[in-house]
C-alpha cells in the first residue's frame, strides 16, 4: 500500500487542493467513464441487483431524501435527477473551521460547472466528542507591561459548551433541550467576540439567532438538526445553495439497506480484507497501535463484527455481529445485538432480498437503528452515489483504506476523489504577532539546562579569574577527566561534590540566570498568544462575514472557472 500524506496548509488564506482546479473536469469525467457501459459488465451482483442498477438506485432514493430535507429547512424545493453529475461532500453537523466549510462551495462551485448538482451529507451518527467551541477573549487587565506587550492585552481560551455532552451519544441523538440554551450559548459568545475580533460578533448573532430561529420556529431541538439548519441558511447570502442530508436519512433508503446486507452476507470475506488492508496501512505509516487508524473488526470462529453500529434511542452506539453457526451449510447467518439474536437470515436461499429487507425494516421499525461505520459511509458514497467526493485533508489519509475495501470486496476500480482544506486566520483587533514558536522556547530552556549543569561557561570573565572560583572550576574538571575510577562509593563522591561546585558557580550567576528565566516566561505568553492568533479551527461563523465573502469568491477558489 502506497504511503499518502498531506499537508496541511499553514499560511494565512493558503487554499490546498489537489488534484489542482484545472484537472477537476477531468478527475469527473474519469469518475464517470468508470461506470459506463461496458466497464462494469464483469462487476458485483448487489443482493441479486445489477451493479449499475443498484447504484442507480441508490442515486434515486438518497437525492430524493436530500431534496425533501432541505425543502423542510428553506421553505424551497430545488430539482435535482440521477442522470445529473453529483458532486458531495460531507462533515459532522458541528461548528465547522474555515477549512471545512471550503468543502460546501467547493461542491457547488463545481456543480453549477457542470450543470449538476451538489449535495452535503451532514454525519450526523457520529459520536458528538466536542460539545463546545473556543472563543477568544482578552484579559484585562493585562500582565504584559511596557516593551512586552502584546497590542497591550493578553488573549485567553474561553471554553464554552453549546449542548451537554452525552457518553457515546451521535449527533442525532443530542438535544438542545429549549431556545434558552440556544440564546445562553449565543450571549456568552458574544461577551467575548465583542472584545476581541473586529466584526466576527456581528457574524455571529447573525448565525446563532438562525440557530434559535430554528429551535422555535421550525421546532427543532436536535443539536445536529440545528446547526445544518443555521449553517444552511447563512450560506444562502453567499450563493450556495447545496442539497442537505443528515446520514440518518440516508440509512432510511431500502438501497442502504440493502447495501447493509450484501456486507452482511459475506462478512467473513469483508473482514478478512478490512483488516489485511488496515495491516499493511499500519506497516506502511509505521503504526504500532492495533487501534489506529482504526481496530480490526474482530473475527472469532462462527462470530464476526460487521462494519456497522446500531443502537436503541437515547442509547449510546454498540457494536454489530453475525453469527454463522445458523446452520450447517453456512447458509444462514444470525445478527447479534447486545449478546442476542434479533433476525436471523438466509443468505443464500430460496427466500429473495425483497423478503430479506422487509424483515431488515421490521427490525429497524422496532427501534433499533443501523448506521455505518466512517468508512463504510464513505464506502456507500463513492462508490453507489455521487461522481466526485470531496474529502477533507483527515478522510483523504485514510481513504487509501477505502480504496482497497472497494477495489478487494466488489472488484470495482474506486473512483478518484478531491482532497480541500484551507487556513484563514482571524483578524484580531489591536493585538501584535510575535515571531516567536515552540522551537525558539526549546532552544531557551536548552540554554537554562545548560547554565544549570555548566555554569562555569557563563560566568564573566573577572569571576573566572577569582582564585575561589578558578580552584573549583579546575577541581571539576579534574573530577570530569577522571574516567580510570571504577569504584562505585567514588563515582556516587565525585558526582556529589561536582553538584556542590555547580551550585556554588551557579549561585555567581543568580543576576544571569534570573533574568533568562524571566525572559522564557514572556517568550511562553507570547508563543502562546501567537498559537491563539494562528489557530485554524475556530468556527468560521466568529469571522467577519466580508472577510469570508471576500476569501470564499468563486474566482479565489478555482480561478479561471
Amino acid at each position: 500500500m502506497r504511503r499518502q500524506t498531506y499537508e496541511v496548509p499553514s499560511k494565512d488564506r493558503e487554499i490546498f487542493i489537489d488534484p489542482p482546479p484545472g484537472r477537476i473536469l477531468e478527475l469527473i469525467h474519469s469518475n464517470k467513464s468508470k461506470f459506463g457501459k461496458g466497464v462494469l459488465q464483469y462487476a458485483p451482483i448487489i443482493c441479486g441487483i445489477p451493479f449499475r442498477k443498484f447504484r442507480s438506485m441508490v442515486r434515486r432514493e438518497v437525492l430524493q431524501k436530500a431534496i425533501e430535507y432541505t425543502k423542510k429547512i428553506t421553505g424551497n424545493e430545488q430539482r435535482a435527477t440521477s442522470d445529473e453529475t453529483i458532486i458531495q461532500t460531507g462533515y459532522q453537523p458541528t461548528f465547522y473551521h474555515p477549512g471545512i466549510w471550503l468543502k460546501n462551495h467547493l461542491a457547488y462551485h463545481i456543480a453549477k460547472r457542470v450543470n449538476g448538482t451538489s449535495i452535503n451529507i451532514s454525519i450526523d451518527n457520529d459520536v458528538c466528542h466536542e460539545n463546545w467551541i473556543y472563543v477568544p477573549t482578552p484579559t484585562h487587565p493585562s500582565p504584559l507591561e511596557g516593551e512586552d506587550k502584546v497590542g497591550g492585552r493578553e488573549i485567553t481560551l474561553e471554553k464554552i459548551e453549546f449542548v451537554e455532552r452525552g457518553a457515546n451519544l451521535a449527533f442525532e441523538a443530542l438535544s438542545f433541550g429549549d431556545a434558552n440554551r440556544v440564546i445562553s450559548f449565543r450571549d456568552k459568545v458574544l461577551a467575548c467576540l465583542n472584545r476581541s475580533v473586529s466584526g466576527g460578533s456581528e457574524t455571529f448573532e447573525k448565525f446563532a439567532n438562525l440557530m434559535i430561529d430554528a429551535s422555535i420556529r421550525l421546532r427543532r431541538t436536535n443539536i445536529g438538526e440545528i446547526l445544518t439548519i443555521a449553517r444552511r441558511k447563512f450560506e444562502d447570502s453567499f450563493g450556495i445553495y447545496n442539497l442537505e442530508v443528515p446520514v440518518s436519512k440516508i440509512c432510511e433508503c431500502d438501497s442502504f439497506l440493502i447495501f447493509f446486507l450484501a456486507i452482511l452476507s459475506d462478512c467473513r470475506r469483508f473482514a478478512s480484507i478490512y483488516n489485511c488492508t488496515l495491516g499493511f496501512y499500519r506497516k506502511a505509516h509505521k503504526l504500532r497501535s492495533k487501534a489506529q487508524p482504526l481496530p480490526d473488526l474482530m473475527v472469532d470462529k462462527n462470530m464476526v463484527e460487521v462494519p456497522f453500529w446500531a443502537w436503541r434511542r437515547g442509547e449510546p452506539r454498540k457494536r454489530l455481529f453475525v453469527s454463522a453457526a445458523g446452520g450447517a451449510d453456512n447458509k444462514h447467518v444470525d445478527l447479534i445485538y447486545e449478546n442476542q439474536v434479533v433476525l436471523a437470515f438466509d443468505i443464500e436461499g430460496k427466500v429473495g432480498v425483497e423478503t430479506q429487507l422487509v424483515r431488515l425494516k421490521e427490525l429497524v421499525n422496532s427501534g433499533i437503528k443501523i448506521r455505518p461505520r466512517a468508512i463504510t459511509n464513505t464506502m456507500f458514497s463513492r462508490l453507489f452515489f455521487s461522481d466526485l467526493f470531496i474529502h477533507g485533508i483527515g478522510g483523504a489519509r485514510y481513504d487509501v483504506i477505502t480504496n482497497s475495501l472497494i477495489k478487494d470486496f466488489f472488484g470495482v476500480e474506486p473512483p478518484d476523489f478531491l482532497t480541500a482544506s484551507a487556513t484563514l486566520y482571524l483578524p484580531f483587533q489591536g493585538f501584535d504577532i510575535i515571531p516567536l514558536r515552540r522551537t525558539d522556547l526549546n532552544a531557551h530552556r536548552l540554554l537554562l539546562r545548560d547554565m544549570h549543569y555548566n555554569p562555569e561557561k557563563y560566568l564573566a570573565a573577572h569571576l573566572k579569574t577569582d582564585k575561589e572560583i578558578s580552584t573549583l572550576i579546575m577541581e571539576k574538571q579534574k573530577i570530569i577527566g577522571s574516567t580510570w575510577i571504577q569504584n562505585h562509593t567514588e563515582q556516587l563522591r565525585n558526582f556529589k561534590r561536582i553538584r556542590e561546585i555547580n551550585s556554588i558557580l551557579e549561585c555567581k550567576l543568580l543576576p544571569y540566570s534570573e533574568q533568562e528565566k524571566t525572559e522564557l516566561k514572556r517568550m511562553e505568553r507570547l508563543v502562546l498568544q501567537n498559537e491563539i492568533m494562528r489557530n485554524r479551527t475556530y468556527p468560521f461563523c466568529i469571522y467577519p462575514e466580508s472577510l469570508l465573502k471576500d476569501f470564499y469568491g468563486k474566482h479565489s477558489l478555482l480561478p479561471g472557472w
